[in-house]
């Protein structure tokens, strides 16, 4: 009788792989566990076993090699999982390596080389190491005579002998132990090497302090009259196992709302997954969060270390956490008993992986957990996503909506202001005191008021660095990255001009490379606004929340405290400062520019500027009579900021319904975006041609469209999109053949060209 196993490896692969189990790991081998395996000549991954067959026969393929060593002697993960995993693939047109190897933490994937048939890896997991003295007690005094000209080695080997009372015992003791008593790690390895100290590794989750459990009911909010009845309604849908959105306007306490839901969850014994934007980890959604349920939660992101991935990770298959906190990662987490999966802030895009395969939607897969786990799923949102709220109007959703304000405060104040006229009017009575081309004097002027009542002033401009690119003003010439087709920008901090796409960074130019003239500045971003605004207000104390002031975690966290004790009066930010803050003393938000993000090209923009600025106008209306919220706009006669203004989603609603039926967007139909990427621009177009001409004549579609992107090429590659539109109905089998004719595109080109596809994009 010999064993085999189909085995999933963390690779780009359609397929499972055949591994022979031999002899000396018999029978302990286990479906969803871990084993060791070599690919091609010299790589050795982990794999996850997916099936185990005893045969009476070997097959005669002698090409199917031994597993190397079994890790796991119990699953690593679970049968749900594995289905929700599978899922992703198929729906997402991803391999189940690629969802794998996303979805498991690295700490629990190894990989490493063959060298003259010995294998040499090492495991990613918690890896703790303990110190002992291998020597015996005659040869101690011995040893220290010969360490007395490597004095490091010395006082590492003597601070070993310090931790036991006796010389002579048998001393055994972490090694991160030791290296906190003068014992480098250098001078550690080198007694090992001599053979006078000898290293033991043992594989173990970090124990990371757990608090100690409390009663989390004291630690909720009682819930007004109207929240009442709102949850109430609530938990009648869940029951119904209906995916329910609650619909609230911002501050009407939709996230006490939701928390009492997971109370009721965890004290009837289940888990819950509460699921948040990335960027609301460094806000108080989290603290909110955490402090409501301070024990049994486990945070888990992508940006958490690899061993805290692994630990949270492992005490979750345990069932030792009730309650989950989480970004879009958490989806693929080895749940138990799940009971509820909250989604808040249900609209924001980073719900969504655009950055790698596979690009799922954390949202979608939520509703498809309640398939798979029996959970429910409470969409949360004071701006629903287009697609959320169709469903509700489908019958697919059920919806409980809350119209009032947390202690009935009102709407904020909205003033909209026309940049085209306004600044020339400014510079006819002001002259040029004030930069009207980014300031209006009406701005300015309430900026001033806020700040003399003590209050806090938000400015929201959404693009990074100082400017958006310098240019010869003789010649023209404008420095662009090598390696993608954009212009590069200019941060004045650093005094660098960036890549936002690949990263690359150059000196700034004084003069021209090629005519020696003078470089001009052209656009302005938010390390500019900042710095305009310390010259129009001196004495205020202003902060800059971006992307480059999240590059190092500390400085951000510093920053943001400061700013929520009010310590900062003016804070300056991109999109960042409109997500899941609550600044008690803002009363005033300003958007510099609101264009830079309603004209960007996609069929969403106006649904996203409504959500970025109703959001944005919820942080100033918390805990004052009436906030007030100033947009500047080269197009104020747009319908969209009338409805801003109201805060009258449905009237959005209806007008981008309408839109999208008459020009079949999403979510009229099914939409995917074809992403070709070559280092030859001939060879792109051929296969993009190609890929369009086959989907023609194979595939019932609606439309069919080859484009080249806003930014055609990126870390030196070039590329082309194919925007392809599908009916609902017979989407999936559509959908599979697509995939198909995409594989054997690949194949004809072999592999040349790089195709990615975006399901839902």
């Amino acid at each position: 009788m010999t064993t085999y196993v189909n085995v999933l490896l963390p690779l780009y692969l359609d397929k499972l792989l055949i591994y022979r189990v031999p002899d000396q790991w018999q029978g302990q081998v286990v479906e969803g566990g871990r084993v060791a395996v070599s690919v091609g000549k010299r790589k050795v991954y982990s794999a996850i076993v997916m099936s185990i067959k005893n045969i009476e026969e070997d097959f005669p393929d002698t090409r199917i090699k031994d597993i190397i060593e079994v890790i796991d002697l119990k699953p690593i993960v679970t049968v749900p999982q594995i289905r929700l995993w599978q899922w992703i693939s198929d729906y997402y047109i991803s391999t189940m390596g690629e969802v794998m190897k996303n979805f498991l933490p690295t700490a629990l994937r190894i990989s490493g080389e063959l060298e003259d048939g010995i294998t040499h890896y090492r495991h990613k997991e918690s890896v703790i190491s303990d110190v002992r003295l291998s020597t015996s007690d005659s040869l101690r005094d011995e040893n220290i005579q010969t360490l007395s000209r490597s004095p490091k080695q010395k006082e590492a080997f003597l601070s070993l002998l310090k931790f036991g009372e006796l010389k002579g015992e048998n001393i055994e003791i972490w090694k991160s132990e030791l290296l906190k008593h003068d014992a480098g790690s250098t001078a550690l390895r080198e007694l090992v090497k001599r053979g006078m100290l000898s290293q033991k590794e043992e594989l173990r989750p970090r124990n990371y302090q757990v608090k100690e459990k409390i009663d989390i009911s004291a630690n909720l909010k009682v819930l007004t009259d109207i929240q009442k009845v709102a949850s109430e309604s609530v938990s009648s849908f869940l029951g119904e196992k209906k995916p329910v959105l609650l619909h609230g306007i911002s501050g009407s306490g939709k996230t006490e709302i939701y928390l009492h839901q997971v109370k009721t969850a965890v004290d009837n014994g289940f888990q819950a997954l509460i699921l948040v934007p990335e960027l609301a980890f460094s806000t108080q959604l989290s603290k909110r969060i955490l402090s409501a349920f301070p024990s049994d939660v486990a945070t888990y992101t992508s940006q958490d270390s690899a061993l805290k991935r692994f630990s949270t990770y492992q005490k979750i298959l345990n069932g030792e956490v009730k309650i989950i906190v989480g970004t879009r990662v958490a989806v693929g987490l080895p749940f138990d008993n799940l009971a509820i999966v909250v989604v808040d802030e249900e609209h924001d895009l980073s719900y969504k992986q655009s950055d790698k395969r596979p690009y799922f939607s954390a949202r979608d897969c939520a509703l498809v957990m309640q398939n798979i786990y029996g959970s429910s799923t409470l969409l949360v949102s004071a701006t629903p996503s287009i697609e959320s709220f169709y469903n509700v109007e489908m019958g697919k959703y059920a919806i409980v909506k809350i119209d009032k304000r947390y202690n009935e405060a009102p709407d904020p104040k909205i003033k909209i202001i026309d940049r085209r006229h306004i600044a020339l009017k400014d510079k006819q009575v002001y002259g040029y005191r004030f930069d009207t081309r980014y300031f209006s004097k009406y701005m300015l002027t309430e900026i001033g008021k806020c700040m003399e009542r003590g209050d806090q002033t938000l400015i929201l401009h959404n693009r990074r660095g100082f400017a958006s690119y310098m240019e010869c003003s003789n010649c023209g010439y404008i420095p662009k990255c090598t390696q993608c087709n954009v212009s590069l920008t200019y941060h004045k901090q650093s005094m660098m001009l960036e890549c936002h796409y690949c990263g690359e960074r150059r000196k700034v130019l004084d003069l021209c490379p090629k005519c020696r003239a003078n470089m001009v500045l052209h656009g302005i971003g938010s390390e500019n606004v900042e710095e305009k605004l310390d010259k129009y207000f001196p004495l205020a104390s202003i902060a800059r929340l971006d992307g480059d002031a999240m590059r190092r975690k500390k400085d951000f966290a510093d920053t943001l405290s400061a700013v929520e004790k009010g310590e900062k009066k003016l804070v300056v930010g991109t999109q960042i400062i409109t997500k899941g803050f609550d600044f008690p003393k803002a009363t005033l938000a300003c958007v510099v520019n609101v264009d830079n993000i309603l004209n960007f090209p996609n069929f969403r923009s106006e649904e996203r500027t409504y959500q970025i600025m109703t959001q944005f106008a919820g942080r100033t209306s918390r805990n004052v009579a009436q906030g007030e919220m100033i947009i500047q706009t080269s197009q104020p006669e747009n319908p969209l900021f009338l409805q801003i203004r109201n805060n009258d989603y449905l009237s959005m609603y209806r007008h981008e319904i309408e839109a999208r039926t008459v020009f079949n967007y999403p979510p009229i139909c099914k939409m995917i975006q074809i992403t070709v990427k070559c280092v030859d621009s001939e060879l792109l177009s051929s296969a993009s041609q190609d890929i369009v001409t086959s989907l023609n004549s194979g595939v019932k579609m609606i439309s069919c469209s080859l484009e080249s992107p806003l930014i055609d090429k990126i870390r030196g590659f070039y590329i082309e999109n194919i925007t392809v539109k599908l009916l609902k109905i017979g989407f999936l089998p559509a959908k599979e053949s697509m995939a198909k004719i995409i594989q054997q595109i690949v194949k004809k080109y072999k592999n040349k060209v790089i195709v990615s596809v975006n399901v839902d994009c």
